[in-house]
C-alpha cells in the first residue's frame, strides 16, 4: 500500500524473489554429479561454480535414495496390511511382553529387597517366554551390572546360567545361513529380516562374551583357593584338583572359540577376553599388546580394571621396573581425591 499510486504503477512490472526455508518433510534431497557416470559409479560430484551470463555449464542429477522418499498412501496401505496379518489379541500380547521386559530392565538393584523382587520377577517371565532371546539376553544384562556381590563365585554361576539360556535360545545354523546371504537392498522384507538376524547375532555374541569373563573369574578365584596359604589353612594339598575340573573339557577355551566365530575378538569391545585368552596360554606379550591396544585405541577415557590388569601383567612378565612406574602413575591417573580447587 502507498499514497502515491504512480509510484505504485512504476512497481507493477518489477520481479519479486522470495526465498523460504523448506522443512525436511516438504522436500527430497538429490545429487548432482559432474560425470555422465556419476550417478551410477557414484564420483565425480558436482560443485558450486559462478556464470558469466551467456556461459552453459551442464550437470547430472542422480536419482534419491529409497529410504528418502516420501511415504506414498499404496505403501501405507502395504504396510497396514502386514501388520493386520496379527489379530489384536497377538498384538496386545506382545505389547503387553514388551512391557513386562522394560519394567524388568528398569528395576535398579541396589538393594538385597530390588534384588529379590528383580528376581522373582524374572523368574516369573522366564516361565511366560521360556525362549524369548530378548527377555533372556534383559535377564543376563540385568546380573552383570550388580554390584556389591557378596558371593563372587555363585554371582558368576548365575551369569554363565543366564548367558547358556540366551545362546540355547538361538538357532545358530539358521543364524548363519541368513547372515551369510547377500540381500536385495530393494526387498525390504528381507532387509528387515538381515538387521533382525544381525540384532540376535549381538545378543549371542554378547553372551558368549559375558559366559567368557565369568568362567575366567570363576578359574581365578579357584586358584585363590587353591594357592598354597589358602591350602595349609584349610588342611588340602595346594596341587589336589577337584573332580570338575578333570571330568570337564576346558569350557573357556570351546566359549572362546564359537564367540571367534560371530565377531572380531580383537576388538575394544571384545579385547579383554582375548587379553584373558592369551594369558590363559602363557602368552604374557600378546596379552599386554592387546590390552595395551585397548587402553590407547579406545575413545573413552580407560577404566582403572584396565591398567590393574596392565599392572598385573608387568609384574607376571617380571617387568618390576615398569610395574612400579605404572604403580606410581595410577595415582596420577586415578587420585584418591580431588583438590578443592
Amino acid at each position: 500500500r502507498h499514497e502515491n499510486l504512480q509510484i505504485l504503477e512504476k512497481m507493477k512490472h518489477l520481479v519479486l524473489f522470495i526465498e523460504r526455508n523448506l522443512e525436511e518433510k516438504d522436500i527430497i534431497r538429490l545429487s548432482f554429479f559432474s560425470q555422465p557416470d556419476g550417478p551410477l559409479m557414484g564420483n565425480g560430484s558436482f560443485k558450486s561454480s559462478t556464470l558469466i551470463p551467456g556461459i552453459k555449464e551442464g550437470f547430472y542429477l542422480g536419482p534419491p535414495a529409497k529410504d528418502k522418499l516420501p511415504k506414498i498412501d499404496e505403501d501405507k496401505g502395504k504396510n497396514s496390511s502386514l501388520s493386520s496379518k496379527k489379530t489384536v489379541s497377538e498384538r496386545l500380547e506382545e505389547e503387553v511382553r514388551d512391557a513386562k521386559i522394560k519394567v524388568l530392565g528398569g528395576i535398579k538393584q541396589e538393594s538385597d529387597e530390588d534384588v529379590l523382587e528383580w528376581n522373582k520377577l524374572a523368574a516369573l517371565l522366564k516361565l511366560e517366554y521360556p525362549k524369548y532371546t530378548l527377555l533372556l539376553a534383559k535377564i543376563l544384562e540385568g546380573l552383570v551390572s550388580r554390584s556389591n556381590i557378596k558371593d563372587k563365585f555363585h554371582h558368576n554361576e548365575e551369569i554363565i546360567n543366564a548367558a547358556n539360556e540366551v545362546i540355547d535360545s538361538i538357532d545358530r545354523e539358521e543364524l548363519a545361513k541368513i547372515l551369510a546371504l547377500k540381500i536385495d537392498q530393494d526387498d525390504e522384507e528381507a532387509e528387515k529380516t538381515k538387521k533382525k538376524m544381525e540384532s540376535t547375532r549381538d545378543q549371542l555374541a554378547e553372551a558368549l562374551y559375558q559366559k567368557g569373563l565369568a568362567l575366567a573369574e570363576i578359574e581365578s578365584l579357584k586358584e585363590v583357593d587353591n594357592s598354597p596359604a589358602s591350602a595349609a589353612t584349610e588342611g588340602a594339598e595346594p596341587d589336589e584338583q577337584s573332580k570338575d575340573d578333570v571330568i570337564h573339557p576346558d569350557l573357556f577355551d570351546e566359549n572362546f572359540k564359537e564367540l571367534k566365530k560371530w565377531v572380531d575378538v580383537k576388538c575394544t569391545k571384545y579385547g579383554i577376553l582375548l587379553v584373558k585368552h592369551e594369558r590363559r596360554s602363557q602368552r604374557l606379550g600378546i596379552a599386554l599388546k592387546v590390552l595395551t591396544d585397548i587402553i590407547q585405541n579406545d575413545t573413552e577415557p580407560a577404566k582403572k580394571k584396565l591398567y590393574e590388569l596392565k599392572l598385573s601383567l608387568l609384574e607376571e612378565v617380571g617387568w618390576t621396573h615398569l610395574a612400579t612406574y605404572e604403580r606410581q602413575w595410577m595415582i596420577v591417573r586415578f587420585p584418591p581425591s580431588l583438590p578443592l580447587f
